[in-house]
């Protein structure tokens, strides 16, 4: 990889993981980027998964309200 056209951009220095990003977005290169359908393939797999979190409660985990001290059973 190469950062002297990045450095020389920003000022000297190392480049950071968002400003190589960044750089990469305004020259248009996508190399780093994944595209729309890889997105949406790893989309498919995980959502289903989400679902089933969402609609199935813990079992045997000590549930309480948000802004309370928790559970009675702690000690």
């Amino acid at each position: 990889m190469r950062f002297a056209g990045i450095q020389t951009i920003l000022g000297g220095g190392a480049a950071t993981g968002y400003e190589r990003l960044l750089h990469d977005c305004m020259i248009g290169d996508a190399t780093l980027f994944q595209r729309a359908d890889m997105v949406e393939a790893g989309w498919s797999v995980v959502t289903p998964i989400l679902d089933v979190w969402k609609a199935l409660r813990p079992r045997n985990f000590p549930n309480y309200p948000a802004g309370t001290l928790g559970t009675q059973r702690g000690g």
